[in-house]
């Protein structure tokens, strides 16, 4: 039996239930079904403790580690696009340097789209976010997709 895939799933407060139950409950689901566990997930978010969702749910969450061991790190987004606990350069960085995907979901890729200022037809968010980038950046272009792979990172519409 080889080595089950491990997702880390990065939450800040305010992050969307609806977000974290489509990915947490995929996964469960599939090591149901199968008779080897395919998979493992940790819930990680910028301090570790406590991270409650939009909807007043809590969680219990680990820091995101300084050195990943994970396959895919998958950033939930929020309420807030403009949500400080959705920048995470260094901590993209930490993961793609060793080969983990990235999936940024709805704020999470508005978050990233506006801090790597790179092109925005590359990448796509939810249509809320890319009205409120439009307002900030100016006009431009994302994909009108629900995912772009664009190398290790993958940013999502989100919220579906």
């Amino acid at each position: 039996m080889s080595a089950p895939c491990v997702f880390d799933i990065y939450v800040a407060e305010g992050f969307v239930l609806t977000e974290f139950a489509g990915v947490v409950e995929v996964i469960r689901l599939a090591n149901r079904i199968n008779a080897n566990r395919l998979f493992e997930w940790n819930v990680r978010s910028a301090q570790g403790g406590t991270v409650t969702a939009s909807s007043a749910v809590t969680v219990e969450t680990t820091p995101l580690p300084q050195r990943p061991d994970a396959d895919y790190l998958f950033v939930l987004g929020n309420t807030d696009p403009a949500c400080p606990a959705l920048s995470l350069g260094k901590a993209l960085a930490n993961y793609t340097s060793r080969q983990a995907r990235v999936v940024l979901l709805s704020e999470a890729a508005a978050r990233y789209i506006s801090e790597t200022q790179g092109d925005p037809g590359s990448h796509t968010t939810h249509w809320e976010n890319r009205t409120v980038l439009m307002e900030r950046l100016g006009p431009f272009d994302t994909k009108a997709t629900l995912a772009v792979e664009s190398g290790s990172i993958i940013t999502c519409a989100g919220m579906g």
